[in-house]
C-alpha cells in the first residue's frame, strides 16, 4: 500500500492525480500520492507494477543521486521510525483501503487507485474480532501458565507472584521476586491467592530500597527504615527506603540529595516523606503544557492506578505533588537556559533571559548580515521587525487575598517585571482614552472598567512575533481592568528594551487609535524604557481580520494587503496564540498571582519550543505557497496593465507611491472619491441605533441587535445561495466532500438564525414550526419579515424589525448592482485585450480569468434579485420602488456596444443591433440608474475610479506575494544563522563556570554539548528540508557551508504538487527572482493550517490520510531536555 512515512534509506515517488483541464498552461492544483520506492528490488517492482507514474512537466530534484541521509548528528538511538518502509511490511494495513470502480484516463493512459477509507473500515473490520480480543483479555485474568513451581531458580518453591511490568514474566516465589526486583523498586505485582489476582506491593514483600550504593546496603545507614510515599506513571507506591550515612562530603549526605541522585523528587528540605520520580514529572509537564492536564487531575488518574475502587484508604499527596511540580518545572527552565552554569546559590537573570527567541526575527550580531542598516529602502522590510499586539480577557485570575507566595521566574522569562510594572501603573494613572475611529471594538470604551471586584487580574496584554507567533521575551502583563494603554504601553516597550533595529512594525487591533500619541506617552516611562525613534521608523497595521471593522479612513492606511514592505503578514498570530493557552485558563483562574505567572510562563515556554522545531515545516509552507502566487499574481497584473494607457498608469502609479510615503499627505487611492451609501455603511447606522435604543431601554437584547440579527440573515442567505450555485457542481469525490463540509457549515448558522428568529420573530414561531424539514440546508427556508404575509409583517416582528430589513435591502441591492457595473467594466477591458492575443495558451489563461469574474457577476446578479423581491414586498409606495428594476440576463452586460456582442452571442437582438449600428444602440438599464452616472464626464469618473482601484489592488497583490517570497528567504537564512548562534553559545557556557567537583563538571559541559547539537542538529535538519525548493525555484542559499551540503529531507506528509504556468516572458516581474519551475510537498500540521489567514487561499488540502494514525505524533522535536 502507498504508506505516508519517508523512511530513511526509501524515495518517495510523487505520482500526481491531476485535475482534468482542457490545456496543460492553465495553472492547475494537483493532488499527490506518495509512494515509497523501496530499497528492496521486489518491493520496487511491485510499487511501479501497481500505479503508473506520469512524468512532471517540471524538473524534481535527483534525489537518489545523493541519498536520504540523517540530517540529526545524533541519530545513533535506535528508532523504528526510520527504518526503510517495505510493500510487504503493510500488514493488515491494505485491508483499509478500497478500490475506486471507475478508472480516470488521463494524458491517455488508464490509471486505477486506491482510495482510503480508514475511517469506517478498521473499526467495521476489528468489530468482527470483538469475541477473540475479549478472550485473550480475560484469559490475562487467570492463571494460564503451565507449571506452578517458580521458575526463577530456587529450590522448587510454589510460584505466588508475579509482575505486571516486567516483559514475558513468568510467576516468582517471594524470594525470587525481591531479588529480581531490587532494581526496579516501582514494579506493580500481583499475588494469586488460589482465586484470583490480587493487587500486593515489593514492600510487604520486605524490600527495602537502599541508597548512596548502587542499591548495596550501606554499612553505616540508619537503624530502621523510612516509609516514604513514591508518585509514578504507573501509580502511588509505599515503600522503604535506607539512607546512606558514610558520604564524606556534605551534598552526598543530603538525604534530598540521595533521592535526586536516583531520579526521585523530594516534597520537603530535611526528612522527606513523599517523593515525585523523575519520569512521572516529565510526563506531568509534557502533559500540562500539550494537553493543558492540571497537576490535581493528573495526580487523581495516577492515583487511581493505584487503586480505583476506594478501597484501600490512603491519605493524599496532591499539594506535595503540585508543590514538586511547579519546583520542578522551574528547574526545568532555568537548566534549559543555561543559569545552572552561572553558578552560585542566587542565580541572577537577567529580565527576559529565560525565554525563548523568535530564530527567524532579526536579531543585531546573531543573526542578519553584514551591513543591514545600509539596506535600500524598498529592502529594509527584509530586516523589519513584525509584532503582534492584543489583549486576552480569557485569563483572568480570582482574588486570593495577600498571601506569602512568591514567583520564581520573576520578569525572567516572558511576564514583565511586576514590580517596575505595578510603579509605571500607579504613577502614570489611566487617562480616558476615546476613539475617533468608526470601528465597533469595544477595547477603548471598556479600557477602565473592571469586569468583577473579584477578579483583581481581569486578563493579559501580550506581544508575540507577528510572522511565527512566539511570545516575545517581558512580552506578557496581568490587565487590571481593561485594556488600558498603560498596561500595553508598558508590555510593549519592556519587550523592545535594547533593541537596535531601524524598522518595527506593530499590528494592533486598535492601532489607529493607539498610534496616535504613542511617542509622548512613552517618555513617561523610564529613560531606559525609550525607544530611538531618531533611528527606528515605526509601521503601525491592524490585522486582516480586525480591519474590515474599523472605519473607511483605516481600510487602506493600515492594511497589510496595500501598505507596501508588509509580506503575507496578516497580524493574527497572538488571537491563535490565545486560542491555545485559553485551555488552561480554568487552572490558573484558581491559583495564586505568583504560582499562575509561572505557570502561564510555562506554557508559553513550551509553547515557543513548538514553533521553533516546527519552523522547518511552516517556513517551507510558506515559501511553497507563495513562489506559484508570486508568478500568477505578477501574470495577472502584467496583463492587466497592458489594457491600460501608459498615461493611467504613469498617474495612479505615481498617485500610490507618495500614499505609499506617507498616507496623510494626499487621497487614499484605494478609496473611490465618489460614491454612495454602501450595506457597510447602512449596517453601521443601523448599530448606532440599536446602541440608541438599547441606551434609552428601547431594546431588550443585550447579546444580537435587531440589526446584526438582519445581517446574520444576511450572511446566512449568502452562505445558503453560494452553496445552492454549488451544489450542482459536485462533479467529482473531492468536491463532493468539500460541499458535504460546508453543508455542515451552514447548518449550523442555520440553526443560530432559528434560535434568533424565536426572539425576534415571536409571532412567526408557528410558520417557522409549519415549514418542512429539509435534508439539506441549502434547500431550507430563511423566512425573513419580508416572507410573511403583509398583515403580518409588523404585528408577528419586534418593532421596526421590517422597517430595518427594506433599508438593508435596499443597501444591498445598491451595492449589488454597483459591484456588478464595476466588475463588467473589469470584464469589458479584459475582452478587449483579448483581440489582441494569440496563441492557445495565452488565450486559455484569458478564458480562465474571464470565467472568474462571470462567477462573481452571477453572484452579485442573484443578490440583486433576492433584494429586489423583499423590496417589493416590504414597501407599500409604489414610486420608491420603480428605480429597482427586473434585472434579466439581458440586462448583464456592459456600458458598451461591443459587450453586447459578447453577452449575445448569435442571438436575434445582435442582429438587429448590427444592422441598426452605432447610433441606436440602447445600454442595459444597470447603466442609467443609481450612481452609475447619465453623462458621459461622470460615466468616465465612475470608470476611471472603479479601474484605479482594481489595478491598484492587483498591483498590491503582486508586490505582497513577491515580498512574501523574499522575506521567506530571508527567515530561512536567519533561522540557520540563529541555530548556529546558538549552538556556540552552549558551547560558551562550558568556561562560564568554574567548577572542582569532577562530577559536576562533567554534568555541566555535557549538558552544554548536548544542547549546542541539538541545535545543530535541527539546522542540519531545516536545510534538509529547504534545499530542495531553493535549488528548484533557482534561489541563492546564502548558508554555512554545513547547511549548503545537508542531505535532502523527504516531508513525512503528503504532498500537493502545484503545476502553473510561468509569466509570459514579455511581461516584466515584480522582483528579479526567476519563476520557479517546482513546488515540493506540503508539510502543513494543523497547527500552522489555522494560520493561513487574509486573502482566499487558492491551495486545497487532501481530505484522505495515507495512514491511520496521526502524523503530530511523529513531530521529531529534538532532544528539549
Amino acid at each position: 500500500m502507498p504508506a505516508h512515512r519517508h523512511k530513511k534509506g526509501s524515495v518517495a515517488i510523487r505520482v500526481a492525480d491531476a485535475i482534468e483541464e482542457s490545456d496543460s498552461s492553465v495553472p492547475t492544483i494537483v493532488r499527490s500520492r506518495v509512494v515509497h520506492r523501496s530499497v528492496n528490488t521486489s518491493a520496487r517492482q511491485s510499487v511501479r507494477n501497481r500505479v503508473h507514474v506520469d512524468t512532471n512537466p517540471y524538473p524534481v530534484p535527483q534525489l537518489e543521486s545523493h541519498g536520504v541521509e540523517s540530517a540529526d548528528p545524533l541519530h545513533g538511538v535506535d528508532d523504528a521510525s526510520t527504518l526503510p518502509f517495505h510493500e510487504d511490511d503493510a500488514g493488515d494495513n491494505q485491508n483499509w483501503e478500497t478500490t475506486r470502480t471507475s478508472p480516470e484516463v488521463l494524458d491517455g493512459h488508464t490509471r486505477h487507485y486506491k482510495k482510503k477509507s480508514w475511517r469506517v473500515r478498521p473499526i467495521i473490520k476489528w468489530r468482527e474480532h470483538r469475541a477473540s480480543y475479549m478472550d485473550e483479555m480475560l484469559r490475562l485474568d487467570g492463571w494460564f501458565y503451565d507449571s506452578l513451581v517458580c521458575s526463577g531458580g530456587c529450590a522448587d518453591l510454589i510460584a505466588s507472584h508475579r509482575c505486571l511490568d516486567c516483559f514475558h514474566a513468568k510467576p516468582r516465589c517471594e524470594g525470587c521476586m525481591l531479588k529480581e526486583h531490587q532494581q526496579h523498586p516501582l514494579h506493580v505485582i500481583e499475588k494469586w491467592n488460589g482465586s484470583f489476582w490480587q493487587r500486593s506491593s515489593l514492600a510487604s514483600l520486605g524490600l527495602i530500597i537502599n541508597l548512596g550504593h548502587s542499591g548495596m546496603s550501606c554499612p553505616d545507614a540508619d537503624s530502621a527504615p523510612r516509609s516514604m510515599t513514591v508518585i509514578h506513571v504507573n501509580g502511588v507506591h509505599r515503600v522503604y527506603v535506607k539512607f546512606c550515612c558514610c558520604y564524606t562530603t556534605p551534598e552526598g549526605f543530603l538525604p534530598r540529595n540521595q533521592l535526586l541522585r536516583c531520579r526521585w523528587y523530594p516534597a520537603s528540605l530535611e526528612r522527606p516523606k513523599t517523593v515525585v520520580t523523575f519520569d512521572a514529572l516529565d510526563l506531568f509537564h509534557q502533559c500540562t503544557t500539550q494537553g493543558k492536564i492540571s497537576a490535581y487531575d493528573f495526580y487523581t488518574s495516577v492515583r487511581q492506578r493505584s487503586c480505583n475502587t476506594g478501597v484501600e484508604e490512603s491519605a493524599t499527596r496532591y499539594k506535595e505533588f503540585s508543590f514538586i511540580s511547579r519546583c520542578y518545572r522551574h528547574l526545568l527552565m532555568l537548566k534549559r537556559g543555561g543559569i545552572g552554569h552561572m553558578g552560585g546559590s542566587a542565580f541572577s537573570i537577567e529580565d527576559g533571559a529565560l525565554a525563548f527567541d523568535c530564530p527567524s526575527c532579526p536579531h543585531p550580531g546573531k543573526n542578519l548580515p553584514d551591513g543591514w542598516e545600509d539596506a535600500a529602502p524598498a529592502m529594509k522590510f527584509l530586516y523589519c521587525l513584525f509584532l503582534a499586539i492584543d489583549a486576552n480577557f480569557r485569563l483572568m485570575n480570582k482574588n486570593k487575598g495577600t498571601g506569602d507566595d512568591v514567583c520564581l521566574s520573576g520578569g525572567s522569562a516572558y511576564f514583565v517585571e511586576e514590580t517596575r510594572y505595578q510603579q509605571s501603573i500607579a504613577t502614570l494613572g489611566a487617562p480616558i482614552e476615546k476613539s475617533a475611529c468608526g470601528s465597533t471594538f469595544q477595547a477603548l470604551a471598556r479600557a477602565n472598567t473592571r469586569a468583577d471586584k473579584a477578579y483583581p487580574v481581569t486578563g493579559v496584554g501580550g506581544v508575540v512575533c507577528a510572522r511565527s507567533g512566539l511570545v516575545r521575551p517581558n512580552g506578557v502583563g496581568d490587565l487590571q481592568k481593561g485594556e488600558r494603554y498603560v498596561n500595553m504601553d508598558h508590555i510593549i516597550l519592556s519587550t523592545l528594551i535594547g533593541t537596535i533595529l531601524t524598522t518595527i512594525a506593530f499590528s494592533y487591533n486598535i492601532c489607529c487609535q493607539w498610534s496616535v500619541n504613542f511617542a509622548d506617552r512613552m517618555k513617561k516611562f523610564p529613560p531606559f524604557m525609550w525607544l530611538n525613534l531618531l533611528v527606528i521608523t515605526i509601521l503601525y497595521y491592524i490585522p486582516k481580520f480586525h480591519l474590515p471593522a474599523h472605519g473607511s479612513k483605516c481600510l487602506s492606511k493600515y492594511s497589510f494587503n496595500l501598505r507596501e514592505g508588509s509580506a503575507r503578514t496578516d497580524g493574527e498570530e497572538v488571537e491563535r496564540n490565545w486560542s491555545m493557552s485559553n485551555e488552561i485558563a480554568p487552572s490558573t483562574l484558581e491559583m495564586t498571582p505568583e504560582n499562575r505567572r509561572d505557570t502561564l510562563n510555562d506554557i508559553f515556554h513550551a509553547k515557543n519550543w513548538r514553533k521553533i522545531t516546527n519552523l522547518g515545516s511552516s517556513l517551507l509552507v510558506k515559501l511553497s505557497n507563495a513562489i506559484p502566487a508570486r508568478d500568477q499574481h505578477n501574470a495577472i497584473y502584467n496583463e492587466f496593465t497592458a489594457t491600460f494607457p501608459e498615461k493611467s498608469i504613469s498617474e495612479w502609479t505615481a498617485w500610490v507611491l507618495k500614499w505609499d510615503v506617507d498616507p496623510d499627505s494626499c487621497d487614499d487611492p484605494y478609496q473611490a472619491i465618489h460614491k454612495s451609501a454602501t450595506l457597510t455603511d447602512v449596517r453601521r447606522e443601523l448599530a448606532s441605533e440599536d446602541s440608541r435604543e438599547a441606551s434609552g431601554g428601547s431594546t431588550a437584547y443585550a447579546t444580537l441587535t435587531p440589526s446584526t440579527f438582519l445581517v446574520l440573515g444576511l450572511e446566512v442567505e449568502d452562505s445558503h445561495v453560494a452553496l445552492l450555485a454549488k451544489s450542482s457542481q459536485a462533479s467529482n469525490p473531492t468536491h463532493a466532500a468539500l460541499l458535504e463540509e460546508k453543508r455542515a457549515a451552514l447548518q449550523q448558522r442555520l440553526k443560530k438564525w432559528r434560535e434568533a428568529q424565536q426572539s425576534f420573530m415571536p409571532g412567526a414561531n408557528d410558520i417557522i414550526e409549519a415549514l418542512p424539514s429539509e435534508d439539506r440546508p441549502e434547500s431550507a427556508s430563511l423566512l425573513f419579515p419580508h416572507n410573511l404575509p403583509k398583515p403580518q409583517q409588523i404585528p408577528a416582528c419586534v418593532p421596526n424589525l421590517a422597517k430595518k430589513e427594506l433599508r438593508l435591502r435596499k443597501a444591498q441591492a445598491d451595492t449589488a448592482l454597483s459591484e456588478i457595473r464595476r466588475l463588467l467594466r473589469i470584464r469589458s477591458s479584459l475582452r478587449g485585450s483579448q483581440k489582441s492575443i494569440s496563441g492557445q495558451r495565452a488565450l486559455t489563461r484569458s478564458h480562465a480569468t474571464l470565467d472568474t469574474f462571470n462567477q462573481k457577476i452571477d453572484s452579485n446578479v442573484s443578490r440583486y434579485r433576492i433584494a429586489r423581491t423583499a423590496i417589493l414586498a416590504l414597501e407599500s409606495d409604489a414610486s420608491l420602488t420603480s428605480s429597482y428594476k427586473q434585472l434579466l440576463s439581458e440586462d448583464v452586460r456592459g456600458p458598451g456596444r461591443d459587450d453586447f456582442f459578447f453577452d449575445a452571442p448569435n442571438s436575434a437582438a445582435r442582429r438587429r443591433a448590427e444592422a441598426l449600428g452605432e447610433g441606436a444602440f440602447t445600454p442595459s438599464w444597470i447603466w442609467l440608474s443609481g450612481d452609475s452616472g447619465k453623462d458621459a464626464d461622470a460615466a468616465t469618473v465612475e470608470f476611471d475610479e472603479a479601474m484605479r482601484i482594481e489595478w491598484l489592488r492587483t498591483r498590491a497583490r503582486a508586490r505582497r506575494w513577491s515580498e512574501q517570497v523574499d522575506l521567506v528567504v530571508e527567515e530561512m537564512r536567519r533561522t540557520l544563522k540563529y541555530m548556529d548562534w546558538k549552538a556556540k553559545w552552549w558551547r560558551d557556557r562550558k568556561a562560564l563556570r568554574e567548577e572542582q567537583r569532577k562530577e559536576y563538571k562533567s554534568g555541566l559541559d555535557a549538558y552544554a554539548e548536548k544542547q549546542a547539537r541539538v541545535w545543530e542538529s535541527m539546522g542540519i535538519r531545516f536545510a534538509g528540508l529547504w534545499r530542495g525548493v531553493h535549488e528548484a525555484a533557482d534561489i541563492p542559499r546564502s548558508w554555512s557551508s554545513h547547511h549548503l551540503s545537508a542531505p535532502y529531507i523527504l516531508t513525512r506528509r503528503k504532498p500537493l504538487v502545484i503545476v502553473r504556468a510561468a509569466p509570459t516572458a514579455a511581461a516584466p516581474s515584480i522582483t528579479p527572482a526567476d519563476p520557479a519551475t517546482y513546488i515540493p510537498p506540503r508539510t502543513e500540521s494543523r497547527e500552522e493550517a489555522a494560520g493561513s489567514a487574509g486573502e482566499d487561499n487558492i491551495y486545497q488540502h487532501s481530505d484522505d490520510e495515507d495512514d491511520f494514525e496521526d502524523d503530530e505524533d511523529d513531530e521529531d522535536d529534538g532532544d528539549f531536555d
